[in-house]
């Protein structure tokens, strides 16, 4: 899992109301040797070249693994399921806010929460986190800490 700090006003304004360092969630997979992030920006959830991504986005990162196996198989199934998933702008800028200030989601979920996800939503349920829908990357980095990820870079 990448954790990101972004430069630009959006990330700045998801790190202030977080109360974060970061304000992206990505991740990082290799295939055949080559190196890519997987992750939802405003194009939705894409596989991107590690190096364009780097470019293009600019972001800080630090980079966690899970201290246990996971079975990369059926996490590669359900990773790449998302592909071309729209991003979920409503959660993001509704729903995050709302909660932060009430401590009530209060978007409105359905049945299927994975017809749009953002960034830490589309990692959180990768790795099968019950409430995922509702993951900052606060969250998410808190989860990492507490499921004792180790720091990679």
């Amino acid at each position: 899992i990448l954790n990101c700090t972004g430069k630009k006003l959006l990330s700045k304004i998801i790190r202030l109301f977080t109360k974060s360092r970061f304000s992206h969630t990505a991740i990082f997979i290799e295939i055949w040797g080559e190196h890519f992030i997987m992750d939802a920006q405003k194009d939705g959830i894409q596989l991107r070249p590690f190096n364009d991504w780097v470019k293009k986005y600019d972001y800080d990162y630090e980079v966690r693994r899970a201290p246990y196996d996971i079975n990369q198989v059926n996490f590669s199934k359900r990773m790449t399921s998302r592909l071309g998933t729209p991003y979920d702008v409503k959660s993001l800028i509704i729903g995050q806010p709302i909660e932060i200030f009430t401590g009530k989601w209060v978007t409105d979920k359905h049945e299927d929460y994975t017809k749009k996800l953002y960034c830490s939503e589309f990692v959180a349920w990768c790795y099968g986190i019950e409430s995922y829908y509702k993951m900052s990357p606060q969250d998410l980095y808190e989860w990492e800490l507490l499921n004792r990820f180790d720091l990679i870079k």
